[in-house]
């Protein structure tokens, strides 16, 4: 474990609080706060999607199954919507 930035991280770690050094504390006090906030929600949102869908009577396989589609299909959309041409700004 190293230090960097501010926030303690393995070596191989990319994060996302650049910068954090040079901004207020109370600015990395709320960068922080909504980083952990979307971290516990992005993980606990599969967990009980996976939890509803096992009660529901699906198998195990069929719901990792249908979690890698799911998380393909998000990816692919994540990566179209950052790739996709945008229009140019007039200067």
């Amino acid at each position: 474990m190293t230090r960097h930035l501010g926030v303690w991280a393995a070596p191989d770690c990319t994060l996302l609080l650049t910068r954090a050094g040079s901004k207020p504390a109370r600015n990395r006090l709320a960068m922080t706060s909504a980083l952990l906030i979307v971290l516990f929600v992005g993980l606990s949102v599969p967990v009980i999607g996976a939890g509803v869908a096992l009660d529901q009577g699906a198998s195990a396989p069929d719901t990792a199954l249908g979690f890698a589609i799911l998380a393909g299909l998000g990816v692919a959309l994540s990566g179209w919507a950052l790739l996709r041409p945008r229009p140019s700004r007039p200067e």
